[in-house]
């Protein structure tokens, strides 16, 4: 089977800078433009299921897929983005001026530090694990599309690759960057990470 990871367009939040986290803004009118070439790119690949985080910004995202496809999309609150706490809803500024010591520690500490209302990288990884896992249990001789938000897709390839997950991620996610694993008799294959050729040479 193969397994299309996929990062939601931009959000109004991510046009503003601004940390997301489990917070809901939906996509802004250039993320529904990255949808749609997406949606376009996708069109001829047959897939057997659709899952996606319900929040906002995954969920209009996986609809540009979905239309026009007789499969199911289904929520799965298991592909929810890591809770961030206390920096949800900033911007960069905005922290490092609210939240002075907390903004440092993360720095230093990546995330050996738990931002105050966070998920904890344990918290994170099991979730996002699990959730992942059963989806491609669930559908052993399908292909299937996974919508879901940067932190869950970087989480998951650290995992999958047992890479460090204290540390920051080493995996790029641009908004829609197709992610494309492939699962075969145990076997699992990274074909390609962070493509966004759906998005070149076109005009926002």
């Amino acid at each position: 089977m193969r397994l299309y990871l996929i990062r939601h367009g931009e959000s109004t939040w991510n046009a503003e800078g601004r940390f997301q986290g489990q917070k809901d803004p939906p996509l802004s009118e250039r993320g529904q433009q990255q949808a749609r070439r997406l949606a376009e790119r996708l069109r001829p690949v047959p897939v057997g299921a659709m899952y996606a985080s319900p929040q906002q910004r995954a969920w209009q995202t996986a609809l540009h897929l979905a239309d026009g496809r007789d499969v199911p999309l289904v929520p799965h609150d298991g592909l929810r983005e890591v809770r961030v706490g206390i920096f949800e809803g900033l911007v960069w500024d905005e922290i490092q001026v609210r939240y002075p010591v907390e903004w440092e520690r993360w720095q230093a500490e990546s995330w050996h530090y738990t931002i105050p209302g966070a998920e904890t990288q344990d918290e994170f990884q099991q979730r996002i694990w699990q959730a992942i896992t059963e989806i491609v249990d669930r559908h052993p001789t399908e292909d299937v599309a996974v919508v879901a938000h940067g932190g869950v897709i970087g989480m998951y390839l650290n995992t999958l690759l047992g890479l460090d997950i204290w540390q920051w991620s080493p995996f790029r996610q641009g908004n829609t960057a197709l992610n494309i694993i492939e699962v075969q008799n145990g076997h699992v294959r990274v074909v390609g990470v962070n493509d966004l050729c759906h998005l070149e040479d076109r005009a926002d």
